[in-house]
């Protein structure tokens, strides 16, 4: 959950979450947001739009507008949202301690078939940032491949866009969950997450 404190929505902000089943970070923000503004939560599937959805009623979310995100359609103007979060599909090698079975579910070798469909779906989401607003990028792997190479190569590509440290944003969380290049990130043997 630290990934939206990192957003700081704001209570009258657009915010669109990528990715977002099954809301938990969704409905997180939604909190962050006393309930105002506008949330749009998108995925692809009708089955990850219901849990979504579910979620945001079972809480009492009436502030968030869940979409199927589909080639070509767009789910809101471009550059119109203040916040933009795109948690995207990955390895999730740094969900181990939760879920041991993904050893044998994931393979080093589709780590770089992850990276370009994370690259590709992190340029989708950035178009709809407003020139002041905040994108944040995040995956619940370990592996750099799919964290800060897929952050410099977008970089590289969109010098519009600028790498802010996490400390920033989260000036209560432990120093060591903060690379020495400003990137939160945790390890479930180190931070019992």
């Amino acid at each position: 959950m630290l990934v939206s404190h990192v957003l700081r929505p704001r209570p009258d902000d657009t915010v669109i979450d990528f990715c977002a089943a099954p809301g938990g970070k969704t409905t997180h923000i939604a909190q962050l947001m006393d309930k105002k503004g506008r949330i749009y939560a998108v995925d692809i599937s009708e089955e990850k739009i219901r849990r979504i959805t579910e979620n945001c009623q079972r809480l009492g979310f009436t502030n968030v507008q869940t979409q199927v995100l589909t080639a070509g359609k767009r789910i809101a103007p471009p550059a119109s949202a203040d916040c933009v979060l795109v948690d995207v599909p990955c390895s999730g090698f740094g969900t181990f301690r939760r879920h041991p079975d993904i050893r044998w579910k994931k393979r080093p070798e589709q780590i770089p078939q992850l990276a370009q469909l994370q690259l590709k779906i992190l340029k989708e989401a950035a178009q709809y940032v407003k020139p002041s607003g905040v994108l944040v990028y995040s995956t619940c792997s370990t592996e750099p491949e799919e964290n800060e190479a897929v952050v410099r190569q977008f970089l590289t590509s969109h010098p519009q866009f600028r790498l802010e440290s996490a400390h920033d944003f989260l000036p209560f969380a432990d120093a060591s969950v903060i690379t020495p290049e400003g990137f939160l990130q945790t390890f479930p043997h180190k931070h019992r997450i």
